[in-house]
């Protein structure tokens, strides 16, 4: 009898790893991007993170345009890789996800190792400064608080009428100016009213966009987007006031030292991504935002020279003088950004 051996039986598992073997080397291959594609999308992605809300190693901490940059830099990563493909012809399903899948976790692990750099070596942002005045050393007697000045007694007789309109270099009336008398009271102490002048940033800036106080006059603001903003002051480049908003909306109180006139507001945190308010901060109350007609009075005003101006947004400052006499009435024309 003839004897099988066992090395010539033909073993099923074998075969079918052998069969499959067979069947995987002859599918094609899989076509993707080439390297030059791989690398320049990844460069653009790279660099929409370094530049495309300003240089992010400038501002390491605001986080705000530290996050869009982040958004920025993913967004473009799939179109560019189907793109990519397309050109070459060779568009499929998984090499689409393959290679954006690649490029993504590789521009995650740069981009997030340069953000962890910029966090260890560059220098915290500054504290913000509070609000209050700063406190006397422990143990010290508090410094009691300046009592007010005592407004200056003005006797009707002595007072006039003043009105006027605000128009453009060409003579169209200007709707939304703030009109105010600029010169000429200076000897005079009015008395603040009570009434509550309220600053909200909405995350898009502080409303109302223009708004107007007197010296001493209660002013408030707060954060209505739970974010936390600053109520940054500027007059002629230079900050005259720099408040905290907390996220959680509490008010903040707003004290002026001075009368500064026509202040410029906005987000320390976020300059770049709100626009911008107007406060006008008056030692008087003789001012006015004017309405369609152009239009302002005022009654009460101390008679003398004055002088007048009116801010208009996107076109400066215009100022007008005026001699009001006791029990008069004076009518005057304010050009604002005049040719």
């Amino acid at each position: 009898m003839a004897r099988t051996s066992t090395s010539s039986r033909s073993d099923p598992t074998k075969d079918h790893m052998q069969l499959a073997s067979t069947e995987r080397a002859g599918e094609p291959p899989l076509l993707r991007l080439t390297r030059l594609q791989f690398w320049s999308i990844f460069a653009i992605g790279l660099l929409m993170f370094l530049f495309s809300t300003g240089p992010v190693w400038k501002r390491p901490w605001q986080f705000d345009a530290l996050n869009l940059a982040i958004l920025y830099s993913y967004l473009p990563l799939p179109v560019l890789v189907l793109f990519g493909l397309a050109y070459k012809k060779r568009l499929g399903w998984k090499a689409f996800f393959l290679d954006t899948l690649e490029i993504t976790l590789l521009k995650y692990s740069v981009t997030f190792g340069i953000a962890l750099s910029l966090w260890s070596f560059a220098p915290p942002p500054p504290k913000e400064p509070p609000p209050h005045a700063a406190r006397a050393p422990l143990g010290a007697p508090e410094k009691p608080a300046e009592p007010l000045p005592l407004p200056t007694p003005i006797a009707e007789e002595q007072t006039g009428a003043l009105s006027g309109t605000a128009v453009d270099g060409e003579g169209a009336k200007l709707a939304s100016a703030l009109v105010f008398i600029a010169g000429g009271l200076e000897k005079y102490v009015f008395a603040a009213p009570e009434t509550e002048i309220l600053l909200e940033n909405d995350g898009s800036g502080f409303r109302p966009r223009l708004a107007a106080a007197m010296l001493r006059q209660p002013i408030f603001a707060r954060s209505t987007d739970r974010h936390l903003h600053t109520l940054l002051a500027v007059k002629d480049a230079v900050a005259a006031l720099n408040v905290p908003l907390l996220s959680a909306g509490e008010k903040a109180k707003v004290s002026f030292q001075e009368a500064h006139g026509v202040l410029e507001l906005r987000c320390r945190v976020h300059q770049h991504g709100e626009e911008a308010a107007t406060l006008g901060v008056f030692a008087h109350p003789f001012f006015a935002i004017t309405g369609p007609d152009g239009r302002f009075s005022w009654q009460g005003v101390p008679a003398g020279a004055l002088k007048v101006a009116a801010w208009a947004e996107g076109r400066g400052v215009g100022e007008s003088e005026v001699f009001l006499g006791a029990r008069g009435k004076a009518e005057i024309r304010i050009v604002v950004g005049a040719k």
